[in-house]
């Protein structure tokens, strides 16, 4: 119980911009292998959207409004100090519950899961992870300078310097990937396709189980046919990213 306080409070505070840019850094690493808070965070944004409709806000008006009749107005001629924080903790607490229960049974009245739902949910853009000797070296200081403009999510500055560094040396595979996710984040989802399709092609690379899973979630957004047999192959590979496959496989059909 206690870890998942924590891991709800760390979404929180990620949600209103409450952590350092240290903090952030950690926080999206940790979401490349932490499905708990994946989901967490996931979970969050969703309640949030559903409160920016009147719909949402509607419900959860009628639904506060009958949480104080039962709860505050019987005791309304003993309040206390302490009476009035306990009530605001179960009503705030019983409120959060509401707006849960809303929200599923919202997505329980949905017939199926679309590409965009099961896309947002499993999205999470890859941590730039790759090494440069020194950045005096011509290439490598441009690899320092794509590593910056990608973590600062400068997509779209970030992608010429991709092709750049490939097209001087091609041996950078890698780099495909953060160029293919690149095009994700500008929803360019044939573009990103191809990078992906490219380093599938090689298998010998350490990059290809990456490049399936995300060239799969890009399928999501373009042909829900491909994106099925994407993920059935990585669900039958067993590697790390089979159990998430699982899952969607699991909405898709």
């Amino acid at each position: 119980m206690k870890t998942e306080v924590n891991i709800s409070l760390l979404v929180d505070k990620y949600l209103d911009d409450r952590l350092s840019t240290t903090e952030k850094e950690a926080f999206i690493e940790r979401l490349q292998y932490d499905r708990a808070l994946r989901e967490e965070l996931h979970h969050q944004q969703r309640i949030a959207e559903l409160f920016k409709t009147d719909t949402g806000e509607l419900m959860l008006e009628e639904q506060l409004n009958a949480i104080y009749a039962k709860l505050y107005a019987p005791l309304r001629k003993k309040r206390s100090e302490a009476l009035k924080r306990s009530l605001i903790i179960r009503i705030t607490g019983i409120a959060a519950s509401v707006a849960i229960v809303a929200y599923g049974g919202i997505r329980l009245l949905t017939p199926g899961h679309s590409g965009t739902d099961i896309y947002t949910r499993f999205y999470v853009p890859a941590e730039m992870n790759m090494s440069y000797r020194t950045a005096s070296e011509p290439l490598d200081a441009l690899m320092q300078s794509a590593m910056q403009l990608y973590k600062n999510r400068q997509y779209a500055d970030a992608i010429p310097i991709f092709e750049e560094l490939f097209q001087k040396d091609s041996t950078r595979v890698g780099i495909k990937l953060y160029e293919g996710i690149s095009y994700m984040e500008l929803e360019q989802f044939d573009r990103a396709n191809g990078q992906f399709a490219l380093i599938i092609q090689d298998q010998t690379n350490a990059f290809v189980e990456s490049a399936e899973w995300y060239l799969g979630l890009c399928y999501l957004k373009t042909d829900r046919s491909k994106a099925l047999r994407t993920f059935e192959q990585i669900e039958k590979r067993k590697g790390y990213y089979s159990d998430d496959a699982r899952r969607i496989l699991r909405k898709i059909e």
